[in-house]
């Protein structure tokens, strides 16, 4: 994606990387089982830096610190959009709504923007689209299959 399109920032990155996944369900379940594989202990998979997981978090922390973010805010919000892909994925595989799912990473995203642009001084971008349909009192269908 950032070989056709290197300007894109780390929120556009992000959603274009969730429009990715989540339109195959094949690619909801490889990256569950990549969720699963990350979380056995590091010594059952001989991970080491520049396997999948730290190129992600690396990357995307290098990309954040070149907006001017500090390291410590930078390695904030890339724990933050991590954990926050890795519950929305397991929602989504579980049978929960990508709308829904949708809706709370495109906040997240916006929210992601503007703490960059506080922190650089710059404006803040343009939110992105709203993808929202959900009816303005709340979600028509539960946030959860879980009870």
């Amino acid at each position: 994606m950032l070989a056709r399109q290197p300007n894109l920032t780390q929120g556009e990155l992000v959603r274009k990387w969730w429009k990715w996944v989540t339109s195959s369900n094949d690619r909801i379940a490889l990256v569950r089982i990549g969720i699963e594989a990350m979380s056995l202990p590091a010594h059952v998979l001989e991970l080491v830096p520049g396997t999948s997981r730290f190129s992600w978090e690396i990357g995307m922390r290098a990309r954040l610190i070149d907006t001017e973010l500090t390291r410590s805010a930078a390695t904030t919000e890339v724990a933050r959009i991590s954990a926050l892909v890795t519950g929305l994925i397991l929602e989504v595989s579980n049978g929960g709504s990508k709308r829904i799912a949708l809706d709370v990473l495109d906040n997240s995203l916006r929210d992601l923007d503007g703490r960059v642009a506080t922190a650089t001084g710059a404006v803040a971008p343009a939110s992105a689209p709203e993808t929202s349909s959900a009816d303005p009192k709340g979600p028509a269908e539960p946030l959860s299959i879980v009870s």
